[in-house]
């Protein structure tokens, strides 16, 4: 059931599904590693050496007009209650989905077709309703990547867009990191390691205000009417009951 909550004049918060099983919604075709192709299922022997089919054609589709991550009926949903949201005058839309809205190139320039990368023309018409209907102070929440990114919610490459003043962009996405599980960056990686990882991102996608791929944690928000609030936080160590916190990793971002 699609999950619609409004909290006073402050906020309201739009949950999606979004990630891999959407049950009665229709998501187009992504790679979730077990339907991979195998041996015997395939016609080229390229292909069964590298296990690779669903990636290729993924990669291929990725910008086909007619593709949609949520499918059509909660696309539809989700479109009609962010107009509702502006027309009742509140003040920040938060919405809560599983994975990374923003583009986000790696050093190689790929992206991860298993996010909104691999759906760009549905992530344009979600830019499209917001801009044709002067939607602003958007907040997506995002998970599933195992790091921290923090980005504007601008259409990528539009020269429109500022990323030092944030002038052009549509709203905020803040992204968190895993509890327990391994960064993508890799396993048990450095602070410092992961950083030189990090800005590398920052440098190659003009939307990310910041990266961080070496804590374990959470983030939260709190806002008011004037301003909305993530904090950041790392664990000293995830093995232990009651998390202890590196003041020293928190990190404070402001969205006004």
């Amino acid at each position: 059931m699609l999950d619609t909550r409004e909290y006073s004049m402050v906020c309201d918060l739009r949950v999606l599904i979004a990630h891999r099983f959407l049950g009665q919604y229709d998501r187009d075709i992504t790679d979730v590693g077990y339907n991979r192709a195998r041996e015997g299922f395939l016609l080229f022997p390229s292909f069964i050496l590298s296990y690779h089919l669903p990636v290729i054609v993924v990669n291929s589709v990725k910008d086909e007009e007619g593709r949609s991550l949520m499918g059509v009926e909660q696309e539809a949903w989700f479109y009609n209650t962010l107009s509702e949201s502006k027309n009742r005058q509140a003040v920040w839309r938060i919405v809560g989905q599983q994975i990374v809205f923003s583009q986000l190139i790696d050093g190689s320039g790929s992206v991860d077709l298993d996010a909104w990368d691999g759906y760009r023309k549905n992530r344009a018409r979600v830019f499209d309703h917001i801009s044709n209907n002067s939607i602003s102070n958007t907040v997506i929440l995002a998970g599933d990547s195992h790091d921290n990114w923090v980005s504007d919610l601008a259409r990528p490459n539009d020269t429109s867009y500022n990323n030092i003043t944030g002038d052009g962009a549509f709203g905020v996405e803040f992204g968190g990191t895993a509890v327990t599980s391994p960064s993508s960056f890799g396993t048990n990686i450095s602070p410092a390691d992961a950083d030189k990882i990090s800005r590398v991102f920052v440098a190659d996608n003009a939307e990310l205000q910041w990266s961080e791929g070496s804590f374990r944690g959470f983030f939260t928000i709190t806002l008011d009417p004037h301003t909305l609030n993530a904090t950041f936080y790392g664990m000293n160590d995830v093995c232990k009951y009651i998390p202890q916190y590196d003041e020293g990793s928190g990190s404070n971002l402001v969205a006004m």
